[in-house]
């Protein structure tokens, strides 16, 4: 759960996990599964966790990283 005592590590957390995923990729874009299936059975909890992080992150992050919501057509479009 993120709350305000520890959003910055989730946050870095988060970052850095991107980090090493970019280390095996040419592109500057890089999709992020969260979850599977059945991981979360309340969608609006996971939602608004998701929403956290991404606004968390994006305001206070240092490194040139931008989180956002994605489709896989996106994705592709994006990494042509």
């Amino acid at each position: 759960m993120i709350r305000t005592y520890n959003a910055e590590s989730k946050s870095v957390q988060l970052i850095n996990y991107v980090q090493k995923l970019s280390m095996n990729r040419r592109e500057n874009h890089i999709m992020v599964p969260w979850g599977c299936d059945f991981t979360f059975m309340n969608a609006r909890l996971n939602f608004d966790q998701m929403d956290k992080i991404i606004a968390f992150t994006n305001r206070y992050n240092s490194k040139n990283i931008t989180f956002m919501y994605s489709t896989p057509g996106q994705y592709l479009e994006a990494i042509k």
